[in-house]
């Protein structure tokens, strides 16, 4: 019972973690692809 418990912890926690770091990942592809711009324009 315990240990049924723990893996579907550890499956709602390693789910969470991969939703977070897409969205983390997707995020900072945003944000480069807005000041990656900004760069190339200035030099």
């Amino acid at each position: 019972m315990l240990y049924g418990k723990q893996i579907s912890y550890m499956l709602v926690v390693s789910g969470l973690f991969h939703k977070v770091m897409s969205f983390i990942l997707s995020f900072s592809f945003a944000i480069l692809g807005l000041v990656k711009p900004c760069f190339v324009g200035k030099h």
